[in-house]
């Protein structure tokens, strides 16, 4: 917080305010600090509100799933060091290849229409309606529709105790993005999903929070760690609309900011690549200290554009005024005195993790449950040798 605790002030309703300030004038006094998904997980990239690392062990990361910025508590070679750990790194290797989520659920009112278990599995195994994830297609391999359910599901509510065992024998990921994707024109594409598109919100009133179906419609290129952005209609005395946007709403790029992003992927993929898993294109490398070890490929590229450089404090709309107002950057001088295996790490903008502020958990979100580490075609790298007749 700016400011001493003396000048603390309330709005309307009796909250304090945080987040940048102390008053109105800089903070905000509504922060949604995690997501509880109302609806069925879609990406490994949701785990990230969960609390995963919520551990008693040092180095513990707010949202570790999808992120992969590098602890200062640990050496920039290991996952662990003594008994402080890079959850983050950590919860990536053990989610990303080994996890995803099937959308096989009791779909609740929060959904058009209420369907529970059994009769998403039926729709799903005859092509009669499509999955919270659409492009999850049925690849039953001789198992008949109707059998389906009962492989997944022992009553109509429940599924099977095992169902998280088969659930993958009977689906086929339809398109499946390649990581290792070198054309900026493909990650622009994909990038660029909820451009111009009308998506569900919540918005808050200065008073509660509700679930607004159509809250929000994109101007452009849009990304959120969060399935749900919020946005505030309360009045400038409870909520500055521009300040509760950066801290709980998401980011939207220009064009300019779409192509750079894309071209620093591209050139993290060149320099990285290929990637043999994607908990390999998340993550930072383990090594001596360099960028690399600082963070993984997408990070890299949102904090190092091309043409433009830090996407987040070089931004070319209102989302950068938001940054430079409420975020301050951590120097070398601030941490001084605090005896940190890895002081990089600690350096960086305190903003990072708002809603406004671009992120790799941002863009892992959108694209987390469309993507793969290999496509229909693929190098196969081998070594060996050969002799010629003469044995040589």
């Amino acid at each position: 917080m700016n400011g001493m605790a003396t000048d603390a002030k309330l709005d309307a309703n009796n909250r304090g305010f945080a987040f940048g300030g102390s008053s109105p004038l800089f903070g905000s006094s509504f922060f949604i600090h995690r997501e509880l998904a109302i609806t069925p997980v879609q990406s490994v990239a949701q785990l990230s509100q969960f609390d995963l690392a919520a551990s008693a062990f040092p180095g513990a990361s707010d949202h570790p799933v999808g992120g992969s910025f590098a602890t200062p508590m640990v050496n920039s070679g290991e996952f662990q060091t003594g008994i402080a750990v890079d959850h983050t790194w950590l919860a990536n290797c053990r989610l990303w290849d080994s996890w995803y989520a099937s959308t096989f659920t009791n779909q609740r009112p929060f959904w058009p229409e209420s369907a529970n278990l059994k009769s998403v599995i039926d729709g799903f195994a005859t092509r009669g309606s499509a999955l919270p994830n659409p492009r999850l297609m049925p690849w039953t391999r001789g198992i008949a529709p109707g059998a389906v359910s009962g492989l997944l599901a022992k009553s109509a509510t429940e599924p099977n105790a095992d169902a998280f065992r088969k659930a993958a024998a009977v689906q086929i990921l339809n398109g499946a993005f390649n990581v290792n994707s070198t054309s900026k024109a493909a990650w622009m594409a994909v990038l660029a999903g909820l451009d111009r598109e009308t998506i569900t919100s919540l918005l808050f009133d200065g008073n509660a929070v509700t679930l607004a179906p159509d809250g929000l419609t994109t101007k452009s290129p849009f990304l959120s760690r969060r399935r749900l952005p919020c946005l505030s209609t309360a009045s400038a005395s409870v909520a500055n609309a521009d300040r509760f946007a950066f801290w709980n709403g998401g980011c939207e790029l220009t064009r300019g900011e779409l192509e750079a992003l894309a071209a620093g992927i591209v050139r993290e993929v060149k320099r990285r690549g290929p990637f043999l898993s994607l908990a390999e294109f998340t993550n930072r490398r383990l090594g001596p200290e360099s960028d690399l070890t600082l963070k993984g490929a997408v990070q890299a590229a949102i904090d190092d554009a091309p043409g433009i450089g830090n996407l987040n404090t070089n931004a070319q709309g209102r989302r950068k005024d938001r940054h430079v107002e409420l975020s301050r950057n951590i120097t070398a001088a601030d941490i001084k005195n605090i005896p940190y295996l890895y002081p990089a790490a600690a350096l960086g903008h305190n903003a990072s993790g708002a809603g406004g502020a671009l992120d790799q958990l941002a863009i892992l979100n959108q694209i987390g449950s469309t993507i793969a580490a290999r496509s229909d075609t693929f190098r196969i790298r081998t070594y060996g040798d050969a002799t010629d007749a003469s044995g040589k």
